[in-house]
């Protein structure tokens, strides 16, 4: 596949999501634009950090636990931790619930579209494998980030949304580090996160 198709290809979900909420009028352009620009923002201090990290001897050696560590700090508490604060450059105080909500997952699909897309410009890994695990796993865990970040303006207890969205990608990158069938777990990691997110979703339309 042509380099340029396949990184192309990476932005599919983000375009026809995102012309879905706005031929809905779900979102605004401008909403639209700052959700994008929320996915991108935290994508350069992440790999900044991970860069350093990744030195340290606790996130490089080769056993089980430096993977499982690596996976649930360098990529969970890191990666949505930073993904979280980036939403704050919208002005949720304005935003109703499904705006808040349409918004991280733009947020999330576009930090996966830029993922994947780096990944597929350094000839790595399959861009249809990409969308359908990496980029639905940043738009899950990104939706529960906007569903932890409304409570706080609705003060409504959705802490443990976070919590998810940091356990799930970390688990999910542990299994899909691991060698052999162990992979097909983060298969079902996704669909967990899926789950869970259905079930805040849920509670923050009621």
């Amino acid at each position: 596949m042509n380099a340029v198709v396949g990184i192309l290809i990476c932005f599919l979900p983000l375009f026809f999501y995102g012309l879905f909420i706005l031929i809905k009028k779900s979102l605004t352009p401008l909403q639209f634009f700052l959700s994008v620009l929320a996915g991108l923002i935290p994508l350069f201090p992440i790999v900044l950090i991970q860069f350093y990290l990744y030195k340290l001897p606790v996130f490089s050696s080769s056993t089980m636990l430096s993977l499982f560590l690596t996976t649930l700090i360098c990529n969970g508490l890191i990666e949505e931790g930073f993904k979280f604060t980036s939403l704050l450059i919208l002005p949720v105080k304005k935003y109703n619930a499904s705006e808040v909500f349409n918004c991280s997952i733009c947020s999330g699909l576009a930090f996966g579209a830029f993922e994947a897309a780096a990944y597929m410009f350094l000839g790595s890994g399959s861009v249809l494998l990409r969308l359908l695990t990496s980029v639905v796993i940043h738009a899950v865990c990104s939706g529960l980030n906007g569903i932890f970040l409304h409570q706080i303006k609705t003060e409504n207890n959705y802490t443990f949304a976070l919590f998810y969205s940091i356990f799930i990608h970390g688990i999910y990158n542990f299994f899909a580090g691991l060698p052999g069938n162990f992979w097909y777990f983060s298969l079902a990691v996704i669909f967990f996160g899926l789950i869970r997110l259905n079930f805040y979703i849920a509670k923050f339309y009621k």
